[in-house]
């Protein structure tokens, strides 16, 4: 028996041992602020001076990063899942590809940043600064964005089915071919957003405010409009919008509408 449990003991130890950081990376990384490719994974990194720094393929999982400084740093394919990133500053970091399924960046500054086809399922990103981000081709399934700033940011193609933006800032933001599916926008700010054959379906919108919204060829197939501002709006060609849901909402003679509907005056 006691040979059994020396083999499991020797079997944790090295699991613990091939997961948990590499020092010599660690330091590396804060001599040089260089660690391509590095494991730092769940390295203590809190509030830490980051700035400019190459992450670029490291493996930061689950690394206690919260307040630190990351601005225009390269984490470019770098795996960040479930990392701490609370107040973290991210402004203009590279994130092409990254891996940050789960992560934890409530009210990060993630202003300019580059996250082109990052993996953000599942990321807490309430209150967090995304103006002027790109999150085109993004995957942002089930991510909570709760009053998130996402003014002029662009998600082309993004994926957001299931994800919360309840009182989320969208205005300006381009969202051409997004995916938004059964998505929480109440009360969200999409004013002048640009939402052309966005998927909508089943999307709540009560009382969003989509003065004049692109939404020309986007389904909204069952889509909650109760209460929802559509002055200036151009519906032109959306598809599944029936006149029942227009009874809900509001728009002005500017909104265009597909023939045939008609919505009554916000005034």
């Amino acid at each position: 028996m006691k040979y059994v449990l020396l083999a499991v003991a020797s079997l944790v130890a090295f699991a613990v041992t091939a997961h948990a950081f590499e020092q010599k990376d660690l330091d590396s990384l804060k001599a040089m602020g260089n660690c391509e490719s590095c494991n730092l994974m769940t390295a203590y990194l809190k509030q830490a001076n980051l700035a400019g720094a190459n992450l670029e393929r490291a493996n930061l999982r689950e690394a206690e990063l919260k307040a630190a400084d990351l601005s225009d740093a390269k984490l470019k394919g770098a795996d960040l899942r479930r990392a701490e990133l609370e107040k973290a500053n991210l402004r203009g970091a590279n994130l092409i590809g990254a891996k940050l399924r789960g992560a934890d960046l409530e009210k990060a500054d993630l202003s300019g940043a580059n996250l082109r086809q990052a993996d953000l399922r599942e990321a807490d990103l309430e209150g967090a600064d995304l103006s002027g981000a790109a999150l085109d081709g993004a995957d942002l399934r089930g991510a909570d964005l709760k009053r998130a700033d996402l003014n002029k940011a662009t998600l082309e193609a993004a994926n957001l089915e299931g994800a919360d933006l309840e009182r989320a800032n969208l205005r300006h933001a381009i969202l051409i071919g997004a995916k938004l599916g059964r998505v929480a926008m109440g009360r969200a700010n999409l004013e002048g957003a640009v939402l052309s054959k966005a998927k909508l379906s089943h999307a709540n919108l009560k009382r969003a405010n989509l003065n004049n919204a692109n939404l020309e060829m986007a389904n909204l197939t069952d889509a909650a409009l109760r209460l929802a501002d559509l002055s200036g709006a151009n519906l032109k060609g959306v598809k599944g919008l029936t006149q029942r849901q227009l009874d809900t909402a509001c728009g002005d003679a500017n909104t265009v509408l597909p023939k045939g509907l008609t919505v009554k005056s916000c005034s």
